[in-house]
């Protein structure tokens, strides 16, 4: 496991398994631990390759369109899944 990958694996999975356990317990989460984190990833992916904030961006606004058409999906699950496709 080079360092690359240990960060990885330490900036995505450690908050996301975070926040889950949160929003299982409080049905919430709150917002600027979550905003920052995405944007932190965000960054990350854009230091690791700019085109990857591209398509985190894209990511995003499919997934918010998604999300507005079936009313099925908060904007929390919106930011994590763009941020997710960043790195």
């Amino acid at each position: 496991m080079t360092w690359l990958a240990t960060t990885q694996t330490i900036l995505c999975f450690i908050p996301l398994a975070y926040f889950a356990i949160l929003d299982y317990r409080t049905m919430s989460i709150p917002a600027a631990p979550l905003e920052i984190w995405c944007t932190i990833i965000c960054l990350y992916g854009a230091i690791r390759d700019w085109h990857l904030l591209a398509v985190a961006i894209a990511v995003m606004v499919v997934t918010g369109a998604f999300a507005w058409c079936t009313r099925g999906m908060g904007s929390a699950d919106v930011l994590v899944i763009g941020a997710l496709a960043a790195p």
